[in-house]
């Protein structure tokens, strides 16, 4: 983080469970003071949530392949490695796959891919209850049994690999000594397990995340300071600004982050923010909107919330004594 702001990268200001944490907010490494704002680092409090807490880095897509290299340099390649993320044998992609090596024309091929619908991560199972011409393709010929059986056998297991979106490990001692490694390219190695099972080794998995979002506004802010000839800087826009509450207001939140989703952009039509640093948070609903709301007043049910923790844990120390 600290080579990123020296080079001018501009970063986001912290997300996810890690934006809970005063030691991340000292270390610089997220922006949102916790404390302010009445946040609880909820992971440590979860006993459902046996990992360690992720660190999502937001860096603009243009420049995250620079901060990778820099930090395997800084690393070096023994301490530092990509993840790899393996692509499996869907429904289609089985039925072709198969149907080149059965020796099927293209034309022949696309009858398969064809008689599958268009369903969203279809399996073939379900392909065959739900389309007639798959069933049928498959009762013309043994030829065509065995197909798709030898399909059904292929489907859901790996087909490829290749490098995890986001996701890096760090270690202190050298990465071989705890997971196997290949080279993933670019000179840097790769896990040769996944991110869950790198987890379960114990390594310690950041993701930087590139968007695009950064990257547009990064622009913006350097047109904006060679227009005006004066240093801008996006984060000292008031929280309150009436006129980005506006926008929120009319659910005109195109390019704006994890806001610009169609129903994102209808909860906020349906609300009015008018409170000062107020930070919104979607809650399961049904029809309009609903929100919850967290601002630096609302210690009220912030302090109410920690008691609940306090005596949870109280009464499961009580437990703990009880039974020894």
């Amino acid at each position: 983080m600290n080579h990123a702001h020296e080079v001018g990268i501009m970063m986001g200001p912290g997300r996810g469970s890690a934006a809970g944490s005063l030691v991340a907010y000292a270390l610089a490494i997220t922006e949102v003071d916790p404390l302010k704002y009445n946040l609880l680092f909820e992971r440590f409090l979860n006993p459902a949530r046996q990992q360690m807490p992720d660190i999502d880095i937001d860096i603009p897509d243009d420049r995250r392949q620079e901060l990778i290299a820099y930090v395997h340099e800084f690393y070096g390649q023994a301490h530092m490695a990509q993840i790899i993320t393996f692509g499996t044998f869907g429904a289609k992609q089985a039925l072709r796959d198969v149907a080149r090596v059965f020796g099927l024309s293209q034309f022949d091929s696309d009858k398969w891919s064809k008689a599958i619908p268009a369903m969203f991560k279809i399996d073939l199972t379900t392909a065959y209850k739900d389309s007639l011409p798959l069933r049928n393709l498959i009762s013309d010929s043994d030829q065509n049994r065995a197909l798709y059986q030898t399909a059904l056998a292929l489907e859901g297991l790996p087909r490829h690999y290749s490098t995890h979106a986001a996701g890096i490990v760090l270690a202190q001692e050298p990465l071989t000594d705890t997971v196997a490694v290949q080279d993933g390219g670019d000179g840097i190695a790769q896990t040769q397990v996944t991110m869950t099972n790198v987890e379960r080794l114990g390594l310690l998995k950041i993701d930087f995340l590139g968007l695009r979002n950064l990257s547009i506004l990064a622009r913006a802010t350097q047109s904006i300071t060679y227009q005006t000839k004066k240093p801008f800087d996006p984060k000292q826009i008031p929280l309150d600004d009436a006129e980005t509450l506006k926008l929120f207001a009319r659910g005109d939140t195109n390019g704006v982050f994890q806001f610009e989703s169609a129903a994102f952009a209808r909860c906020c039509g349906g609300c009015s923010p008018r409170r000062s640093r107020t930070s919104w948070r979607p809650t399961p609903c049904t029809g309009r909107g609903q929100w919850s709301r967290s601002t630096p007043s609302s210690s009220a049910s912030t302090a109410r919330s920690q008691s609940r923790i306090r005596r949870r844990r109280s009464s499961q120390s009580w437990s703990r004594r009880t039974a020894c």
